[in-house]
């Protein structure tokens, strides 16, 4: 199928569609778990569940968390694997969290969500993370990264960034993914939107915003850090393989999710599946 034709077919609410989509098992024992029974809700999950099927993206899927129903208790649940343990990859908030209906916001001083989900779990030449922010800060004080994990030695990065600050310079995108230490960064208007790494092969790895190609990475490639993926900060497993939270964010979140490498056309379909779940919602950026 080709970019348009998903861009297209995103587009396209009809009823039929979500009532052909309420049947579907994966999306019902989530919300089940989560006890979310508001229609505007449900439906947007279904929705949401149906178009990452549709183009070929639910399988490559690890864990996606809609924070929907406005609480922790809610915004804690794995949609791929909607059970209550570490190994289901749910969430676990620690420090000053805010949770609404419009996601789940960190308070940039001691917020972290473990999921549980060790970096090890994507291949070394293979994984993507994805983050929508609906905080426009563009002047942080330094490194300020919304999901990922670290670790020194062997140099190995898998975070996602959306704005930092290094010698008195302001980057609003920025991130590092299996590499050997470096940075990769772009200048940006803003930090609202959807984030997207995904690295494909040892010479392929790249940010998107929303529909939108924002940098390359051209860096040697390391390994993965072998530490739980943080989600409102990294986990810095710099000096031990105990769990150290670092680098917070202020960035709300509204969607977030970690899996395998995907393609350019992937990436875009990703973007448009989550920006019409927003807009169901009534919260997109």
């Amino acid at each position: 199928m080709s970019v348009r034709s998903l861009r297209y077919n995103s587009l396209m609410l009809g009823q039929t569609k979500y009532r052909s989509a309420s049947t579907d098992r994966d999306a019902a024992a989530f919300l089940e778990a989560a006890s979310i029974y508001k229609s505007d809700e449900r439906k947007a999950i279904y929705e949401l569940v149906r178009l990452l099927k549709q183009y070929g993206l639910w399988s490559k899927m690890r864990a996606i968390y809609p924070f929907i129903g406005g609480t922790a208790t809610t915004h804690k649940w794995n949609l791929k694997d909607p059970r209550d343990s570490n190994a289901a990859y749910r969430l676990t908030f620690s420090g000053g969290w805010t949770h609404s209906a419009t996601g789940a916001k960190p308070n940039g001083s001691n917020a972290y969500a473990n999921t549980y989900f060790n970096s090890g779990l994507i291949t070394r030449d293979s994984g993507h993370m994805a983050y929508y922010s609906k905080t426009n800060r563009t002047n942080p004080a330094g490194i300020e990264v919304e999901m990922g994990s670290l670790k020194s030695l062997p140099n190995s990065y898998n975070s996602l960034v959306a704005g930092f600050r290094i010698s008195g310079v302001n980057y609003h995108t920025g991130r590092w993914c299996n590499n050997g230490g470096g940075t990769i960064a772009a200048m940006d208007v803003n930090t609202l939107g959807f984030y997207q790494v995904s690295r494909i092969s040892t010479t392929d790895c790249k940010v998107r915003k929303n529909a939108t190609l924002i940098v390359t990475d051209a860096d040697t490639i390391g390994q993965t850090s072998g530490a739980n993926i943080f989600i409102g900060s990294t986990n810095d497993h710099s000096t031990g393989s105990t769990d150290t939270p670092k680098d917070y964010s202020f960035r709300e979140c509204s969607y977030a999710s970690i899996g395998t490498g995907l393609t350019a056309d992937e990436c875009n379909a990703h973007y448009w599946a989550v920006d019409k779940y927003q807009r169901l919602l009534s919260r997109n950026v």
